[in-house]
């Protein structure tokens, strides 16, 4: 095994964690949302309020199209994170690593909005006590594991396994006894 795929396995373990997180608060803010009494919905607006903050769709008053986004960017995480995992194990690694540095550097940035977008609608009355508040932290921790953790990543994914020295160097050329002779005129 390549020693960056030592490196990568532990790192691909950890961005899986912390997207689990992100992935049960996620589970959890739609439960709260479909679960919303009528009572909560007069008072709070549709899902708490979310609708009008930037990272929710304003389309639908449907608690799976106001998440879809979010469960697309659990998805791409998850799809990468297996797939840097397989490409380490199955030693293909060096092939790819570019190609992960990549997507990883979008899942980041992904992440990065989920957070934002989260942490601004902790603001929101309804998301102020009891499960909605406990929730939507957790939200906002997993989505700031999960960018710190695919950071991570693309640093490992970036190290350089060490190679020998006949790979960094061009090969010397000795001298033998025959070039060291002059030519004969004959």
């Amino acid at each position: 095994m390549a020693m960056s795929s030592i490196y990568t396995l532990p790192a691909a373990a950890l961005a899986f964690c912390t997207w689990a997180v992100y992935m049960g608060s996620l589970a959890s803010m739609q439960h709260i949302c479909s679960s919303m009494s009528d009572n909560d919905v007069a008072t709070y607006g549709f899902a708490g309020g979310l609708v009008p903050i930037f990272g929710f769709t304003v389309y639908n008053q449907d608690c799976k199209v106001v998440y879809g986004y979010w469960w697309f960017v659990m998805s791409y995480e998850f799809v990468i994170v297996l797939a840097v995992g397989a490409a380490a194990t199955l030693s293909t690694f060096r092939k790819f690593k570019n190609s992960f540095i990549g997507l990883f550097a979008v899942a980041t940035v992904l992440y990065i909005q989920a957070a934002y977008a989260f942490y601004n609608a902790s603001a929101l009355t309804y998301y102020n006590n009891g499960t909605p508040f406990q929730t939507i932290r957790t939200i906002v921790a997993g989505s700031i594991m999960t960018a710190v953790a695919n950071g991570f990543l693309m640093i490992v994914l970036g190290i350089e396994d060490d190679v020998t020295a006949d790979h960094h160097h061009a090969p010397v050329v000795t001298a033998t006894k025959d070039a060291a002779e002059p030519a004969q005129a004959v």
